[in-house]
């Protein structure tokens, strides 16, 4: 429901319904857990664009970070480039945004 959330534009209630998914499983990424580690990783980085798209940076760059320790790049070729994607995206905004501030935009 969380990534549902983010690409309709409500980034609160993705963040919220992310966020509570979360802490329901805090060991997702360990072996005990059901949750795959694959599936916590999109979970993040939709958690992580929320972030960014209200304007934390901080908590944007931290789900990225959490969420590329899990990807295997052998069996997740494609979360991989969808994070690497991601990352690229917001570093790039975040550069924008800097560079915008700089030159008293």
């Amino acid at each position: 429901m969380g990534a549902a959330y983010y690409r309709l534009g409500r980034y609160s209630e993705a963040i919220e319904a992310l966020a509570s998914l979360e802490e329901a499983d805090p060991d997702s990424d360990s072996r005990e857990s059901d949750v795959k580690p694959s599936a916590r990783a999109y979970r993040l980085a939709s958690l992580a664009l929320s972030s960014h798209e209200l304007g934390d940076q901080v908590a944007a760059v931290e789900g990225l970070r959490t969420a590329w320790t899990l990807v295997d790049d052998d069996t997740d070729a494609e979360l991989a480039q969808l994070s690497s994607w991601t990352s690229h995206a917001i570093n790039g905004q975040v550069e924008a945004q800097r560079e915008g501030s700089e030159s008293g935009d």
